[in-house]
Order: C-alpha cells, then sequence, then structure tokens
C-alpha cells in the first residue's frame, strides 16, 4: 500500500504550508486596509487593475501550454470532471438556498462560492510536494510535470464557467441590490387614515400618490421596470464576455491552432516573449486577490461592529458544500469510475480528479465582488472563505488522503 503515515504527514504539512501562507498575504491585506493604505475606493482600484490586466495575462499563460489536442484525448476525464464538480456543487448550493430560504439577493454570493473552489494554486502546491515524499510519484519522474498540467487543464474549463455562470450570478446579485436601493429611494411610505382604518401607502418623490402597499419591500418591487427582452440578453452577454473569459478563450485558440503555438509558446518559438511577458505580468495575480480578501475581511469587521447583517446560515452551506459535501462526492465518483476501468491507467488523473473536488472558495469570488461593488456579497463571500481555510488543514489533508488511497490501490 503506497499510503503510509510519511505520506499523509507530508500532505498535512503542505496544507498547512498553503493555508499558512494565504495567511500571512491576507493579514498584509488586513493591515494595508487598517492603516488607510488600501481604502474602499482603492480595493477596487486594485481589483480593477488584477481584473483587466494581470488575471488575463495569468490565464493566457498558465492555460495555453496545456491545451493540446493530445491532452485532451488522454486525459478527457479532467475537463469532465471539471463540468461535473460545477454542476453537482451548483445543484446542491441552489437547492440548500431554496430549502432554507436564503435571502434571494444573497443567493448569488452563496451558489458562487459553493461552486467555484482554488482549483489552482492548492493542487499545484500538491503536485510539486508529493512527488517527493510518496512512494508511487517518486518512481515517475514525470509526476510533477503531468500533475501541474492536469491542474492547468481543471483550470481551463472551470475558469470558462467561473467567469462566466460565477461573473454573471454575483454581478445579478449586484445589479438586483442596486436597484432595489434606487426604487426605494425614489419611494415613501406614509400612513393615512381612511375611515377610521390605518392604510399605507406609497407616495413618489415627486408627490404622486401610487396606492396601497405592505411595506417598502413591496414598493420597490412595484416600481421595477422590466427592459426589453433584447436588451436584458445584451446586458447578460457583454458581462460574461469579461477580460478574463476572453483571454481563457484566446489560451485555447493558441494551444489548438499549431501555428500560434509554434510562433508563440513552445520552446525557441521566436515570439515567446509575448508568453514570457505576459506570464510576469500575471505573477502579480495571486498575492493581488489575496490582499484584495485581507482589505475586504478588515472592512467586513468594520461593519459587523457597526451592526451590519451577519451570514451565519449562508456560510454554513459554503462551508458545507466545499469543506465536506464535494469532496465526497469527488471520491465517491472518481471511486466508481476507477471501478468501471473508465478512467485509464495513469493513477494520476483519479487522483487529480477527486483532488479538484476538494478546495475552498476561489479567491476570484471575492475580485468579482469587488469589481461588482457586491457589498453583501463581498461580506459574505470573504467570511466564508476565513471559515474554509481555517478548517481546510484538517478537511483537505483527510479527503487528499483519500484520494491517493483510491488512486494508488498498491
Amino acid at each position: 500500500m503506497g499510503l503510509t503515515s510519511d505520506t499523509v504527514r507530508s500532505v498535512l504539512t503542505a496544507s498547512v504550508k498553503s493555508t499558512a501562507h494565504l495567511f500571512l498575504i491576507v493579514g498584509t491585506g488586513i493591515y494595508l486596509a487598517k492603516r488607510d493604505i488600501i481604502t474602499r475606493e482603492g480595493r477596487r482600484t486594485v481589483g480593477k487593475f488584477v481584473f483587466e490586466l494581470a488575471l488575463p495575462c495569468l490565464l493566457f499563460s498558465r492555460l495555453s501550454p496545456a491545451v493540446s489536442p493530445e491532452n485532451l484525448a488522454k486525459w478527457w476525464a479532467i475537463p469532465v470532471s471539471a463540468l461535473l464538480w460545477t454542476a453537482v456543487a451548483l445543484l446542491i448550493a441552489v437547492l440548500l438556498c431554496h430549502f432554507l430560504r436564503i435571502p434571494r439577493s444573497l443567493r448569488g454570493a452563496v451558489v458562487a462560492a459553493s461552486t467555484f473552489g482554488n482549483s489552482g494554486a492548492l493542487p499545484i502546491l500538491m503536485m510539486t510536494t508529493l512527488p517527493d515524499t510518496f512512494g508511487p510519484m517518486m518512481s515517475d519522474p514525470d509526476a510533477e510535470e503531468k500533475g501541474v498540467a492536469l491542474v492547468s487543464l481543471f483550470l481551463v474549463f472551470v475558469t470558462i464557467l467561473m467567469f462566466s455562470l460565477g461573473f454573471w450570478l454575483l454581478t445579478e446579485d449586484s445589479h438586483d441590490s442596486t436597484a432595489q436601493q434606487n426604487e426605494s429611494d425614489r419611494v415613501e411610505l406614509v400612513s393615512v387614515q381612511r375611515d377610521g382604518e390605518t392604510i399605507h401607502e406609497r407616495i413618489e418623490i415627486d408627490g404622486e400618490v401610487e396606492g396601497d402597499v405592505e411595506d417598502a419591500d413591496d414598493a420597490a418591487e412595484s416600481l421595477h421596470t422590466t427592459a426589453p427582452p433584447r436588451l436584458i440578453l445584451l446586458d447578460r452577454v457583454k458581462r460574461i464576455t469579461n477580460p478574463p473569459f476572453i483571454a481563457i478563450l484566446i489560451a485555447v485558440v493558441f494551444g489548438l491552432v499549431p501555428f500560434l503555438r509554434d510562433g508563440f509558446l513552445d520552446e525557441g518559438a521566436p515570439l515567446r516573449t509575448i508568453w514570457q511577458a505576459s506570464y510576469t505580468i500575471g505573477t502579480a495575480t495571486i498575492p493581488l486577490s489575496a490582499i484584495l480578501l485581507g482589505c475586504s475581511l478588515f472592512h467586513s469587521f468594520q461593519e459587523k461592529r457597526a451592526g451590519a447583517p451577519q451570514h451565519a446560515k449562508e456560510i454554513a452551506i459554503t462551508v458545507f458544500i466545499r469543506n465536506f459535501a464535494m469532496p465526497c462526492i469527488g471520491i465517491l465518483v472518481t471511486y466508481v469510475m476507477l471501478r468501471q476501468n473508465a478512467i485509464g491507467s495513469d493513477p494520476l488523473v483519479p487522483f487529480m480528479m477527486a483532488l479538484q473536488a476538494n478546495t475552498p472558495t476561489a479567491n476570484n469570488m471575492v475580485l468579482i465582488c469587488v469589481l461588482a461593488n457586491n457589498l453583501p456579497g463581498l461580506r459574505l463571500i470573504s467570511q466564508a472563505a476565513l471559515m474554509q481555510y481555517l478548517i481546510a488543514p484538517f478537511s483537505f489533508t483527510f479527503f487528499c488522503a483519500a484520494a491517493l488511497y483510491i488512486a494508488y490501490p498498491s
């Protein structure tokens, strides 16, 4: 049996190191926000830089080398698992939001935080640690290189969904709360005595009486005007065709088209310096995203002291799905596919499939909330991510060891 106490220890060490690494950068963000070096307005400026330039460069430089017809053919189970894990997590989150009566204004944030995990940092750290400590991987000289390529291939498909579906979920929340606020600002509720009864009436700012309502939410809802379907469709298309989404599509094209790959990506390519510049700019993404998470946490703590509503139930949903439900489902589905001989002979593939179901919420969810000015979603996701990462050294280690157990049974 390849799984030993030394292997479990190495997995635990890698998990703790990755969490500590993240917390140090998040702590830097908290410090910068506390000293007012990064203000709330500055937070949005940093987020815009990451979203408009650094993140697209990161996605293009990291994903384009991993996309090739050869990789898609031999590792087809990785993109399938990316789509499957996303669909399953999305379904569980939607059902829990419905049955637990999560407010509509928070559902998008809960679903997004529950659906999209940190599919890059933790899995890559595992693949740079385990080949030096885990017996079966030590015998494969290409284990680390293949593992990083598998992570990148998974990221291609999950980030397409993250910056289309996930972006839509979080910006839809932002549009809803902004519209509701604008509508409420246009309405004043007054009490009128008629025939001995008190009747609540809605009056617009210009003084025109509109009719009877029960509360301000009904007033705002009744004032909502629906745009023509064509404009709604164009707005949604515009929101998902954002810079990271476009960068992913460009990366796929460069990876699959031979003359572009030969000209830009391969070693010795005449235009490889463009890829290298993109790679360098993209390295700013991960630390800046973690700093933004720290700033958001500091501001959410300030809002908590000021009496802002807390979202314990919503955070519990994300923790349940990301730290427990999805890892269990990932292990179970991967095991069944292995028993049916549906994955292939390379044990790294089932290990990566199960590992990718076992990650906390992606930091990019915080970034999207910052740019969309989705403050309730930002507060919720920041606190949910903190809670998930506090639990991760225990849950991630356990389920990563289980993934090794089923992928390397002897």
